[in-house]
């Protein structure tokens, strides 16, 4: 549908012969005003009013609206650049900015244009307290590291990524640099690369906060890194009082593989608590937190200064709607690998 309209737009740019800019301005205007009004028109129809036969019908006109006006936009913009560069050079100059300004809009959206969260750190150094010594495994990228860097009784950190190249990239690229505000440049920061399922289990180094932000279990690989064997050398590495969070995958979109994380997390003896929000670019996520005790979220605070959370949101992270509510699993084991099972099984083709 969406490319169909695309090419509805590039024939109907035949019919403008004057004014180039000026109509190509408007036609900018007009997709901006439906881009904005798309989300909040088709979740009000579909899921306030459940008016579900005129949902698809105002989805299909706000696509065939979008496509259209998409597809007026190069073929105007090539003309009207003819005019300075000739029609080669033109075609080659809108097509260069149409993908490079897609590249840094996609990158600029979740990083700059929207607060980044640093929701998976802010959960357990809220539970924590006072958390002087931290370890994080994944988040390579020294996202994570920054943001709980923000905590002024943090003292040291060890980051275990298996992807040396990326630790190299984030360490040393001018622009990562900027990004992560030169967070594993630090003094007191350790970086290794290995993997961590690997160096977990044969470390002595002990930690207050434990930070897991692994990708999503989509191969057995990667589904150890969240089974009973790894949480029970994760506690071993915890000081007492410590604290464990991981990035859980959807609660929505891989439902039973999200509570599977949590069933095992309770295998190791761990007491958890689970929560989850909405991501730019990724939807509802979710995360569990894990410590001796028993978790109240009703007691977390925020202790930085941020641009999105709050006390109340944090808290409110916590609970779960029906269509999102745990459901029964199994132990995910490196035996029984049922977490990657579960993951495939997911909703991923609504994704």
């Amino acid at each position: 549908m969406f490319l169909c309209a695309m090419g509805i737009g590039a024939a109907l740019s035949r019919k403008v012969f004057h004014d180039l800019l000026s109509t190509f301005l408007v036609i900018e205007i007009w997709l901006g005003v439906f881009g904005i009004l798309t989300c909040p028109f088709l979740l009000y129809i579909g899921f306030v009013l459940d008016f579900t036969a005129i949902y698809f019908l105002a989805m299909l006109i706000f696509t065939g609206g979008i496509g259209i006006f998409v597809g007026l936009e190069i073929p105007l913009l090539s003309r009207y650049l003819e005019t300075f560069t000739g029609s080669r050079r033109a075609l080659a100059n809108v097509l260069a900015a149409d993908y490079i300004g897609s590249l840094v809009g996609s990158v600029a959206f979740p990083l700059v244009l929207l607060p980044l969260l640093g929701l998976i750190g802010s959960a357990a150094m809220a539970l924590h307290g006072a958390a002087e010594q931290l370890l994080i495994m994944g988040g390579g990228d020294g996202l994570t590291a920054r943001e709980i860097f923000k905590y002024p009784h943090v003292r040291s950190m060890t980051l275990v990524d298996l992807d040396s190249r990326i630790l190299e990239l984030a360490k040393d690229h001018p622009e990562f640099r900027k990004i992560n505000a030169d967070a594993l440049r630090r003094s007191n920061i350790r970086i290794i690369a290995a993997d961590a399922f690997a160096w977990i289990r044969h470390t002595d180094q002990r930690v207050d906060v434990v930070v897991a932000d692994f990708p999503d279990p989509h191969a057995p690989a990667l589904a150890r890194l969240y089974s009973h064997e790894f949480y029970v050398a994760v506690k071993q590495r915890l000081k007492p009082g410590g604290v464990f969070v991981t990035q859980s995958s959807s609660p929505y979109f891989a439902r039973k593989a999200f509570w599977a994380v949590r069933k095992t997390l309770e295998s190791a003896r761990f007491e958890t608590a689970s929560f989850h929000t909405d991501v730019p670019a990724f939807g509802d996520w979710g995360f569990h937190l894990a410590a001796e005790k028993e978790i109240d979220p009703n007691g977390l605070r925020v202790e930085i200064p941020t641009r999105y959370l709050t006390d109340e949101l944090l808290v409110s992270m916590f609970v779960f709607g029906k269509d999102v509510s745990m459901v029964p699993t199994a132990v995910n084991t490196l035996n029984n690998m049922k977490l990657y099972s579960y993951y495939q099984m997911g909703d991923w083709e609504d994704y």
